[in-house]
């Protein structure tokens, strides 16, 4: 497989928080919980627009960082070793899946909170 299909095919995943979001929309109220406390107290309101630019930020976030990791020109240091493009790849999928469940799980707990 080539970058390009990887790299198209981990944009495909981090839509997911997208497509929940979106399965969820007409259900959430017009104000939604947007900032919890460390022990799970909502600090603050919003319009549901503020979880839509979170989840956009977190894919868009999501795939820079994957073609950071893709393509990133490698040290030039006599010492440190060259990462092999296997290691880049397994390494740019674990951003995505980390970053998509982070997403998912912010509307999961905005959805539960806010209903």
């Amino acid at each position: 497989m080539n970058r390009r299909t990887i790299l198209f095919n981990q944009f495909i995943v981090s839509l997911i928080p997208l497509a929940f979001l979106a399965g969820v929309w007409r259900r959430l109220p017009q104000r939604v919980p947007l900032h919890y406390s460390l022990d799970m107290k909502v600090n603050s309101y919003g319009g549901k627009e503020g979880i839509l630019m979170l989840v956009v930020m977190l894919v868009l976030l999501t795939i820079m960082t994957s073609m950071l990791v893709m393509y990133a020109p490698q040290s030039k240091f006599p010492r440190r070793p060259e990462m092999p493009v296997k290691k880049r790849i397994r390494l740019s999928w674990i951003f995505v899946v980390l970053l998509t469940a982070v997403s998912v799980g912010v509307v999961a707990l905005t959805w539960k909170m806010a209903g």
